[in-house]
This record gives structure tokens, C-alpha cells and sequence, in this order.
């Protein structure tokens, strides 16, 4: 109790700073200077994260795609309207460079349908996740949430953020990480953020692309079918890219991320299926060491033979609860790759199962 009053406190005395930014942007008609989040959202006006309307909907749901532009404008990424590997983010969009530049640095990812489901809201475990990749946070709290676990997406991001100061959680120990955001609510995280960290960020703080490197990895998964009819597309193969710095996740979350309920980046992956004509393309993927897993979904292994123990022990560096012949090792051809990644570097892994068991 006494570490949570003495956050608590820590955090009214770091709030306490908004009363000393002066903003001659014009209030909106639905947050009175008495709102709880006014003072956060006149500092985001005044830094030009958000523009002045007659009203701001602080009470309305914030979408991914809103999240992404805040966020992007907090920190300098660039917004110029441009194209976007997402097939439901069209270039004409006015959050389309917002959200290009937040996958490039990092920050959020999409579906792998691709899609990026704009409209889609963002929850409370998510906010932490964005944040604390956007601000570069490192430092974990030691508070303890009562509904929080070592297994859960958001559970490192959590911490990093309660660390920063940007919130307390609620007083009964929860952080509820599926609680929903208002527009309100999120301004007021962002600028918490902003204020802690004025000078950090992926970005620039000049509206320009981020400087973080960025690659991209691609390529053909193929088999035999037989002789006669020969090579053909391996159909729903799955990539999977593990960052190596990344905290191990589970096998739950990985299957849900196969089955596309939750976006590759929710779990700090990056994956793609293999289309119809056999191939992949994974972009704008952060430079550096990653760990991948390729595996087949019309070829067949030898399910009598135990899976290669290289493969098990160093994918249960990634997959806290692996066991042998999760995710399907056991039955379908596979194989993984330790992938180094180098700034603006387009590399192409392919392979070709051959004939099937």
C-alpha cells in the first residue's frame, strides 16, 4: 500500500507540470477547463498533436488509426498521405503517412491478413505496448497488478510505463488491460509522455521519417506434387519472424496470431501466410537479429521421428510453454533460420519441401 501512495503521489506532483504550459488554443465546446484530462489535451493543441475543432469527442472510443497518427505527431514521424502495405489503409487516407511511419519505426503493426483494421479500438494493455516502444522505455516497475501475468502481451510494457510516471494503475491493483480507451484517456497518456521524455522518441521531433533502420524479408515456399504436375504454391505456410530481443511469448498467443485474432505486433512478431503463388513479404521490419520460423502446411515430416532438438531448444527461447511438436512441428516440414537484418536491406529466404512424406 505504501509503494502504491507513494506512485500515486509521484505521479499527482509529475502532473502538476501541465499547469505550467501556457496555450492560447481555443478550448473545445466538450472539455471545460474543469475536465480531468483539459490541461493534457491543451498541451497536445499546443505541441500540434492535436488540431483545434469545436469539439474533440473526449469521450468517444479511440481507434488504432487515431492512436497511430497521436503518436506519431508526438514524437516527429512524418504524415504526408502516402501508399501503405495495408490493404484497407488506401493511400488517399488522411492517416496513411501517420501510419506508415508508426509500422516503420516499430511502434504498431497489422494484421496477417493484411489488413490494419483502422477502425478497430484500442485497449489499455495496447496504449502501453504503443507507448512504451515509441519512448524508447527500458525500466520496469516492480508494482504488482492483480490481473496482470508474466504471459500476457502488454505485461513488460505495463511495467515500463507505471516506471515512467505515465499512470498508476487503478486502486484496487488492477491495470484492466482490456478496458477500452476514450480519446480523452489516451490524450492524456501521450502527454504524460511527452512531458516525461520531451527529447525521446523514435522520431526526429521535425516531422520527418524516423531514423531507426529499416528492412524488409521475402520470398518463395514451395513443394513437388509429384513428376507430372511439379512445383506448386505451399498455400497458408506460415513466417514467423522472432525478434531476438523480444520477451518470450506463448504458444496461445501465436496461435491466436495465426488465426488472426490478434496483430502480430500486439506479441512483438512480425508474420505473414504464403499466398497463392507461394510467396511472402514481410516490410519495413526494424534492423537487427531476429529468429525465423517457417512451417509447411501441404508437405508432411516423418511424425514417428522426434523434432530436431536444435530446433526445439532454441525456439523455446521465444515460446516461454514450447513443447515438442507445438504449432505443428511434429506434423508438417519446417525449418528455421537465425536472420540478421541491416538497414534499407532487402533479403530473400526461399525453400522448396520437395516431394511430401
Amino acid at each position: 500500500m505504501k509503494k502504491v501512495m507513494a506512485m500515486a503521489l509521484a505521479l499527482v506532483l509529475f502532473l502538476s507540470a501541465f499547469g505550467n504550459e501556457q496555450v492560447s488554443a481555443k478550448g473545445f465546446s466538450d472539455v471545460p477547463s474543469s475536465h480531468g484530462f483539459s490541461k493534457e489535451i491543451n498541451f497536445l493543441v499546443g505541441k500540434g498533436v492535436i488540431s483545434q475543432s469545436k469539439t474533440f469527442g473526449v469521450n468517444q472510443k479511440v481507434t488504432r488509426e487515431e492512436v497511430a497518427v497521436m503518436i506519431s505527431k508526438a514524437i516527429g514521424l512524418g504524415g504526408s498521405k502516402t501508399s501503405t502495405p495495408f490493404k484497407d489503409v488506401p493511400s488517399t487516407s488522411n492517416a496513411s503517412g501517420y501510419i506508415n511511419s508508426a509500422v516503420k519505426a516499430g511502434i504498431i503493426q497489422g494484421y496477417s491478413d493484411g489488413t490494419f483494421r483502422p477502425k478497430e479500438i484500442v485497449n489499455r494493455g495496447q496504449m502501453a505496448i504503443f507507448i512504451a516502444r515509441a519512448f524508447n522505455l527500458t525500466v520496469e516497475s516492480p508494482m504488482v497488478f492483480i490481473d496482470m501475468s508474466t504471459n500476457m502481451a502488454s505485461f513488460s510494457a505495463v511495467k515500463k510505463i507505471v516506471d515512467s510516471l505515465i499512470t498508476t494503475g487503478y486502486a484496487d491493483k488492477t491495470f484492466r488491460p482490456n478496458e477500452t480507451l476514450t480519446r480523452g484517456q489516451i490524450s492524456a497518456f501521450i502527454a504524460r509522455a511527452m512531458q516525461r521524455y520531451p527529447n525521446i522518441g523514435v522520431g526526429t521531433g521535425s516531422g520527418t521519417e524516423n531514423s531507426k533502420g529499416v528492412a524488409s524479408l521475402k520470398g518463395n515456399i514451395t513443394w513437388q506434387y509429384n513428376k507430372y504436375i511439379g512445383t506448386r504454391p505451399d498455400v497458408g505456410a506460415s513466417v514467423i519472424l522472432f525478434p531476438k530481443n523480444n520477451r518470450p511469448v506463448t504458444i496461445k498467443q501465436v496461435i491466436a496470431m495465426q488465426d488472426g485474432k490478434i496483430d502480430a505486433s500486439s506479441i512483438g512478431l512480425y508474420y505473414s501466410r504464403i499466398d497463392g503463388f507461394g510467396s511472402y513479404e514481410l516490410t519495413n521490419i526494424p534492423a537487427g537479429d531476429y529468429f525465423a520460423l517457417y512451417i509447411s502446411l501441404k508437405t508432411y515430416r516423418n511424425y514417428l521421428l522426434p523434432v530436431d532438438n536444435n530446433v526445439s531448444s532454441q525456439l523455446k527461447n521465444y515460446v516461454s510453454d514450447y513443447k515438442e511438436g507445438d504449432l505443428g512441428l511434429g506434423l508438417f516440414n519446417h525449418m528455421v533460420v537465425n536472420v540478421q537484418l541491416k538497414d534499407k536491406e532487402q533479403k530473400t529466404i526461399s525453400k522448396d519441401w520437395g516431394y511430401s512424406y
